[in-house]
């Protein structure tokens, strides 16, 4: 429903107006005899509309004009008679929306004045909810707990929100329009991009590569601080770039406390490293006793305890060797990695013998733990110790439909189906070097999972599953 204020000091000329205007029933009309009578009865009603003479009563239609739009956004229409032409133009420069010549044929009249009602409200309706969701937006954007900043393809800048003005001390002269290099705002010399340019650039074409970057800057009080970006191109309507938006959070309260955490882990590793060396120190004295003791013994059942002895030392050993092993799991921020170049490290280090490796990595990069490369090599490893005459191992991946699959596997002997799960266990094989326990511990620590799916007879097949987000295909440069 419309509702519509006509206002004129003709009376009859109202009641006409008030008819034609409601017939259709989609508009209700109200009515004022005076200019001073319209603004009192704006003060206490809602309309969307104002339909008037030029002289409405006490005071001119312009004035009315300009008294209304002090106080409402409103279409106005005003209706002008043969003693008043020739001032639409000074009408529609004090705000008025349309001006009509008023014709004896008054219901034809408002006929008419009714479809622009119709169409004035409805455009006005759709600027509201435009302003007001602007108004929103521009709320959001400016007072984000985030940093917003826009660069155009040169890299100045072209907006910064308020937040981030607040966060870092700045004002916006001090900021837009200039080259990001030139402002408070560049990276401290830990960042490894100098060219910014060449990082608008390599948004565009790499986004997979610069989507996410983490940089110390400093504020401008001096205070050192570490922000997480995340990086998007702007493209117009013909899909040219035109810049970067890059949305920042604070991570220095994390790194902080990464790093103290990995203080805490570098002096746990130490006396871990000292505790384990003055165990396996006494144990290899407590093996010469034993070792004594057996050539002094010559009675059976002692022999057989000191057999047993023997066993449970060398367990004592294995166990210390295994906290070796495990202690460094975690212990650093998991990388990108390239697997194609971790492959070909490792293919260095395995006797293959005739074995033929097939590369097939591409260009994947995987956001794994350092050790992954520990993983790697447990598997192809374990493919030359155990897989019986094979000929071949290959490494691949498939992408699917909950990530990317990384895939060893060889033509050997395979494994039976009942211990499938059985060579994840740390206490299952011998000879296993790294081990597959510690080889899914690690790839549990970035959510990744490991399963064998080979069949008996005719080779293993390793399955680890990439999650979204955690690996990449680099296109070539």
């Amino acid at each position: 429903m419309i509702s519509v204020l006509c206002v004129s000091s003709d009376e009859p000329q109202l009641i006409l107006a008030q008819e034609a205007l409601e017939r259709k029933g989609d508009i209700r009309a109200g009515t004022a005899t005076s200019g001073r009578d319209a603004l009192a009865t704006l003060a206490t009603n809602q309309y969307d509309a104002i339909v008037a003479d030029m002289a409405p009563g006490d005071m001119d239609g312009i004035a009315l004009i300009h008294l209304v739009r002090e106080k409402h956004n409103i279409p106005f229409i005003l209706i002008t008679d043969t003693s008043t032409d020739g001032r639409e133009d000074e009408a529609i420069a004090a705000g008025a929306d349309f001006c009509f010549t008023r014709i004896p044929d008054t219901s034809r009249q408002y006929v008419r004045v009714a479809r622009w009602i119709r169409l004035a409200v409805s455009n006005y309706r759709k600027e509201s909810i435009l302003i007001e969701n602007e108004a929103r937006y521009h709320e959001l954007i400016e007072n984000a707990n985030l940093i917003i900043l826009k660069l155009d393809k040169d890299s100045r800048i072209t907006f910064i929100n308020e937040y981030a003005l607040q966060y870092f001390g700045l004002e916006k002269n001090e900021l837009i329009g200039r080259f990001l290099t030139e402002t408070p705002l560049a990276a401290t010399g830990t960042d490894p991009v100098r060219d910014m340019g060449y990082f608008v650039r390599e948004v565009t074409s790499r986004s997979d590569g610069y989507a996410i970057r983490e940089t110390e800057h400093r504020k401008k009080n001096g205070e050192r601080v570490w922000i997480s970006w995340r990086n998007k191109p702007l493209v117009n309507k013909d899909n040219v770039v035109t810049g970067v938006i890059s949305f920042g959070t604070d991570t220095t309260e994390r790194r902080n406390a990464e790093q103290a955490l990995y203080r805490a882990n570098q002096k746990l590793k130490l006396l871990n490293s000292i505790t384990r060396h003055d165990i396996l120190n006494q144990l290899t004295v407590l093996g010469g006793y034993i070792e004594m003791s057996r050539e002094l013994s010559k009675d059976k059942d002692m022999l057989g305890y000191i057999e047993r002895e023997k066993k449970a030392t060398k367990a004592i050993r294995n166990m210390i060797k295994f906290t070796k092993d495990y202690q460094d799991i975690g212990l650093y921020r998991p990388q990108w990695q390239y697997l194609r170049n971790i492959v070909t490290l490792l293919a260095n280090t395995v006797d293959f013998g005739d074995v033929k490796l097939k590369n097939e990595m591409g260009r994947l990069e995987i956001y794994a733990d350092p050790l992954f490369e520990k993983v790697v090599y447990t598997l192809l490893e374990n493919a030359i110790r155990h897989g019986g005459h094979l000929t071949y191992i290959r490494l691949s991946y498939q992408i699917v439909r909950t990530g990317c699959l990384v895939i060893c596997e060889d033509d050997g002997v395979g494994i039976p189906d009942e211990d499938k799960e059985n060579i994840f266990l740390r206490e299952f094989g011998k000879h296993t070097g790294f081990g597959l326990f510690l080889s899914r511990e690690i790839l549990g620590i970035t959510g990744f999972s490991i399963r064998e799916t080979g069949t008996h007879g005719k080779g293993a097949r390793f399955e680890i599953l990439i999650p979204e987000g955690s690996f990449r295909e680099n296109k070539p440069a």
